[in-house]
C-alpha cells in the first residue's frame, strides 16, 4: 500500500478554468494524495485501467489534511446519491463538495492498475 500525489495536467483550451488532476498508478491498496479542490464547486471523476478486482471508493473530508492526516472521511455520492464506488471503468459527477478529496483502492490483486483522472470547474464555467 502506498500513497500516490496526483498531479495537475495542462489543458491548452481550457487552462485554469476546469482543471484536471490525475493519480495514476494506483495498486493493490493505494490511496490518492488529498487535494484541497472546494474551491471548485464542480467535480467528474473518470476511472479506469486495470481493476484486478479491486473498488476505487473516490472520498472527501473537511479535516484540513494539511495539518492532519484525515481520520473521518466519508465516501462521496453521486448526483443520484448512490455511493462513488468503481469496480469497472466509469465516470460520475460528484455531488458533495469538501474540502479535500482522494482515491482510494479496496482490494485487488497483482494486475490492479488504475488511473483517476478528476476534472474541476466554478460555478462561472459552463
Amino acid at each position: 500500500m502506498a500513497t500516490r500525489d496526483g498531479e495537475y495536467l495542462s489543458n491548452q483550451q481550457i487552462r485554469r478554468r476546469a482543471p484536471t488532476f490525475q493519480w495514476a498508478g494506483l495498486l493493490l491498496n493505494d490511496d490518492g494524495q488529498w487535494r484541497l479542490l472546494a474551491h471548485y464547486r464542480h467535480k467528474c471523476v473518470h476511472v479506469f485501467g486495470t481493476f484486478g478486482g479491486a473498488a476505487v471508493i473516490f472520498e472527501g473530508t473537511n479535516e484540513d489534511a494539511s495539518l492532519v492526516t484525515p481520520t473521518h472521511f466519508v465516501t462521496l455520492k453521486d448526483a443520484t446519491q448512490a455511493d462513488l464506488v468503481f469496480t469497472v471503468d466509469g465516470m460520475k459527477e460528484v455531488h458533495e463538495n469538501p474540502l479535500y478529496v482522494r482515491p482510494r483502492v479496496a482490494g485487488g490483486d497483482g494486475t490492479t492498475d488504475v488511473t483517476v483522472l478528476l476534472v474541476c470547474r466554478d460555478g462561472g464555467v459552463k
